[in-house]
């Protein structure tokens, strides 16, 4: 049985991991009062994009941001590519940030697919949320 992470295409993981990784590289580099405001938002034409929850933390980030390109770049470690410029952007007013999905009815039938697959999964946390959602099939 294949693994769910064979599912998505590979360049999409690389993807993911790489903006996680400059997600972790960001946190580290900001100030501490910063770092709630701020977060990573994906690498666009060769810019990481910096998302603010105001337009304040925007201004703070833009002009500092060749101080942050430089710290970013002195804690990569392991093939971590900083990006070379930064563009910060404001989350739009009323956007709620990481809001849940709606909750999604499972079939009765996906119940047993999922513990098998939660059987054969490595990873335990992707093992726990997969017989979780077997839990709630049919509901």
């Amino acid at each position: 049985m294949r693994s769910v992470q064979q599912f998505v295409p590979r360049h999409l993981r690389a993807r993911i991991h790489q903006v996680q990784d400059l997600e972790r590289l960001l946190q580290a580099s900001l100030p501490e009062e910063a770092r709630p405001h701020c977060r990573a938002g994906g690498v666009q034409h060769g810019r990481l994009v910096v998302v603010t929850d105001s337009s304040v933390w925007a201004t703070r980030l833009r002009f500092q941001a060749q101080t942050l390109l430089a710290a970013m770049r002195s804690a990569a470690r392991g093939g971590i590519s900083v990006p070379d410029r930064i563009s910060v952007c404001v989350q739009p007013p009323g956007h709620p940030p990481r809001t849940a999905l709606p909750p999604v009815r499972i079939p009765r039938s996906a119940a047993i697919p999922l513990l098998t697959t939660a059987a054969t999964v490595p990873d335990p946390r992707l093992a726990r949320a997969l017989r979780r959602m077997a839990r709630r099939a049919g509901g």
